[in-house]
């Protein structure tokens, strides 16, 4: 999405490697859907006892957005 998200580091972009400074990144990814157009994802934790599931139409959702921040401080409201 952006010159510093494809900057040689679409090989790491589901990897967390920081923390370094705040340089988010983005990544748009075209998802596979099935025969009517559509697919899933997922986010889960680590040890996998949680997560979330997403089910959604391609067609009217072409695109899903990966925000990457390895920032060492984050602040949640």
């Amino acid at each position: 999405m952006n010159p510093g998200s494809a900057a040689g580091n679409l090989a790491d972009w589901n990897r967390y490697s920081g923390p370094h400074q705040p340089t988010g990144q983005v990544f748009n990814m075209q998802l596979h859907g099935d025969a009517r157009g559509m697919t899933k994802a997922m986010l889960k934790s680590p040890d996998g006892d949680s997560g979330v599931l997403m089910t959604f139409d391609t067609k009217g959702l072409p695109y899903m957005s990966l925000w990457k921040n390895e920032s060492a401080s984050l602040s949640v409201m």
